[in-house]
């Protein structure tokens, strides 16, 4: 997982609140949600957004006219044109005088303020990660810093509703040790006063765990089952995901099919 992962995931969010442009009633859902983040992040702040999140530029297509002004006075800026416009508008000796810590800063502020903007008690968001064992620094800098700054700037602002979203992450803990990074935030956020932190610890189902799993899979009672669900535990170790995959190659090898003589799933366990 990488920051532009988290990203990307908000482009295509961003990409298919595009197509409710389509029907009336997602079109006016549209323009409120462009209007709402219009009121959030300023015009700059959103033409650095679209660095990363590239739909924005079709979804402010004001907000980049004015931000990156036609030379020829013309009204109407090609999308193209009006990207190129904005990459060369920069004054680079300036951009290079600024440290990467300040620019990192100010993404991350405007990536906070856009997910206050497209939360609410009516609209609440979920940011779902998976495997966050893989994550890099980066990502991890990002998901710490709209979830631990987001009620202080809440207080500073009077214009910013309370934080209306959720973040549900996964890691596997055999792959994290004491010193891993992961570990590093979330003792962060465990010893912040403002952050509500919920650790699940999953783990593989028992032998009792995975008859139940088959035979409600395969539609049988469970005496039907017992003999095969024991061979797949051993092989399992009852962890679901291989649980079901042990299933598919049974399936994909021939020796599980359904019987449409008998109308229910046989299989060969020898």
């Amino acid at each position: 997982l990488s920051s532009s992962t988290i990203f990307l995931a908000f482009d295509e969010f961003f990409q298919s609140l595009s197509r409710m442009r389509s029907t009336s009633e997602g079109a006016e859902a549209l323009q409120e949600l462009v209007l709402l983040i219009e009121h959030q992040i300023p015009a700059a702040g959103i033409a650095t957004l679209s660095q990363v999140i590239p739909s924005f530029r079709s979804l402010f297509p004001d907000v980049f006219r004015r931000v990156v002004p036609n030379d020829d006075g013309d009204e109407e800026i090609e999308e193209d044109e009006g990207i190129m416009l904005l990459q060369h508008s920069i004054d680079h000796s300036e951009e290079d005088s600024i440290p990467a810590d300040t620019i990192k800063h100010r993404l991350h502020y405007f990536f906070e303020r856009l997910i206050h903007a497209i939360s609410s008690p009516e609209r609440p968001v979920l940011l779902f990660l998976d495997d966050l064992q893989w994550a890099d620094n980066a990502s991890l800098d990002l998901i710490s810093s709209f979830v631990m700054k987001s009620h202080f700037n809440v207080m500073e602002d009077e214009n910013m509703h309370p934080h209306c979203f959720v973040v549900a992450g996964t890691y596997r803990s055999n792959e994290v040790d004491d010193d891993h990074l992961l570990l590093a935030h979330i003792r962060d956020f465990m010893s912040a006063d403002a952050v509500r932190l919920t650790h699940i610890n999953v783990s593989g189902v028992d032998g009792e765990g995975t008859k139940a799993m088959i035979s409600y899979a395969l539609q049988l009672p469970i005496r039907l089952t017992r003999e095969l669900s024991e061979i797949v535990h051993a092989k399992t170790l009852g962890n679901p995901l291989f649980i079901k995959e042990f299933l598919n190659s049974l399936q994909a090898e021939g020796l599980m099919y359904y019987s449409q003589k008998e109308k229910r799933w046989l299989w060969d366990i020898e």
